[in-house]
């Protein structure tokens, strides 16, 4: 059979999707790019929060529509949406032929020849021999670490999707890691709902300190980027891990949601702004060029006017290299959901936008002490706005979510996605650098 699979949401799903296409080329089915080509389309959808389950369900209804048009078009909602809603989806989407939830993986195969997905599937949890199809760019690719999350914040629907924290083991973490560099992958990414958990339903001392010096130890020329770190949980051995390996990409992506206590509490997370700035002071000076991303949560039920101000000047003081700002989504089955004080949309929105804009002053100032100096680049490709102009990403940038470096100049003739190279950076504007190509490079960000 011919499929299509159209996969949405996180770098976490994107896994998921390739974990499907490897059991569906194994089992000796083609891989088609349009649904329009295929005999089946599996939508892997993203059911975090409302802008991500009305994604989901417009690609799912978009596909619908061609079933209308060729009825023996087989269509399956795959993936956190229907983990989390399965029998509203039942009920008010009949015309799907399959549901499969984000446990169901290792038995795509057979849901797509027919077979019912079980009631209740264990756990899911792949290792490094389960067959892949990457859908990254092929120099790029995430190497998940964990699944599951064992915290309890007041907003997230995730443990109830994808259950409690549980570790692959390092030596298979490592074996993939070694296959990937093999293959020539040059940035490779860890990720998990919380990476700095990593090892501790293990025992045996095991730690995502030890793994990421384990990894870079591996033989081969690219860069590793840990995502997806917890607050509370980035010690000096992390930092001290980083700082002294190289191919380690100077780059932490630590998600605080909020700085003053009151909402923090209320969302059942640790911490204050003092201590996060304290915290980013000690990362900064123990890793040379660290940049730091971080998301935060405006409107959050309970959230004042005071504690959105302090929020303001928390990011105004902790000066982040990269930000993500999102305004609360009500999310039924979460804590949260229950609280009162809840904040209007346009209130929250408005919030979102003005710590945006902050930020947008923070980077300028960054920008100006970055104009100049050659750094190193990893080459992504064209970009879709033009074929003269070449895309690349500094350590300090992740792929599809930070800004990027435009190579204007320079050998952009010779240059190839994956290439090391290092650029001079000429000029800032929005969140991209312009630079000029100087000479290839070896892969360390240092």
């Amino acid at each position: 059979m011919d499929i299509c699979l159209i996969s949405l949401g996180c770098p976490k799903n994107t896994v998921d999707s390739e974990l499907m296409l490897g059991r569906l080329l194994e089992a000796g089915h083609r891989i088609v790019p349009e649904p329009e080509a295929a005999d089946v389309v599996i939508v892997n959808t993203c059911g975090f929060i409302d802008p991500a389950k009305e994604e989901s369900l417009g690609a799912i209804m978009e596909v619908l529509q061609l079933k209308r048009r060729r009825p023996a078009l087989r269509v399956i909602a795959a993936g956190c949406l229907p983990q989390r809603y399965r029998a509203e989806l039942e009920r008010e989407i009949p015309e799907l032929d399959a549901l499969m939830g984000v446990n169901d993986i290792a038995r795509v195969a057979e849901i797509v020849a027919g077979a019912p997905p079980p009631a209740r599937a264990p756990l899911y949890l792949h290792d490094w021999r389960t067959p892949r199809r990457r859908i990254t760019p092929a120099h790029i690719a995430y190497v998940k670490v964990s699944e599951g999350c064992s915290h309890r914040c007041a907003f997230c629907a995730i443990p109830g999707i994808r259950g409690p924290f549980r570790s692959r083991l390092p030596v298979d973490v490592l074996a993939e890691i070694a296959a990937l560099a093999a293959e020539g992958v040059r940035e490779i990414i860890l990720i998990g709902q919380d990476t700095t958990a990593y090892g501790r339903d293990l025992g045996g001392g095991v730690s995502i300190a030890g793994l990421l010096e384990a990894a870079a130890a591996v033989p081969g020329d690219f860069w590793i980027r840990l995502m997806y770190t917890y607050p509370t949980e980035v010690d000096d051995r992390l930092l001290e891990v980083m700082a002294r390996h190289s191919k380690i990409c100077p780059y932490l992506d630590i998600p605080f949601q909020h700085a003053h206590r009151d909402v923090l509490r209320r969302m059942g997370r640790p911490g204050d702004g003092g201590a996060y700035l304290r915290l980013l002071e000690r990362a900064r000076r123990a890793v040379p060029e660290l940049a730091v991303r971080t998301a935060l949560i405006t409107g959050f039920p309970g959230e004042r006017p005071a504690h959105f101000d302090y929020l303001l000047a928390f990011v105004r003081d902790a000066r982040f290299d990269q930000l993500g700002v999102f305004a609360y989504s009500d999310e039924e089955g979460t804590s949260a959901f229950r609280l009162d004080g809840k904040v209007t949309a346009r209130t929250a929105a408005r919030r979102r936008d003005r710590l945006m804009a902050a930020q947008q002053e923070v980077l300028a100032d960054k920008a100006s002490a970055w104009l100049g100096r050659a750094v190193p680049v990893i080459v992504d490709g064209y970009t879709a706005e033009a074929d003269y102009l070449l895309q690349a990403r500094m350590p300090q940038q992740a792929p599809e979510i930070d800004g990027v470096v435009y190579l204007t100049d320079g050998s952009l003739g010779k240059l190839r996605p994956g290439d090391f190279v290092t650029a001079r950076l000429k000029q800032y504007v929005g969140y991209d650098f312009t630079a000029a190509a100087i000479r290839p490079r070896r892969s360390s960000p240092s």
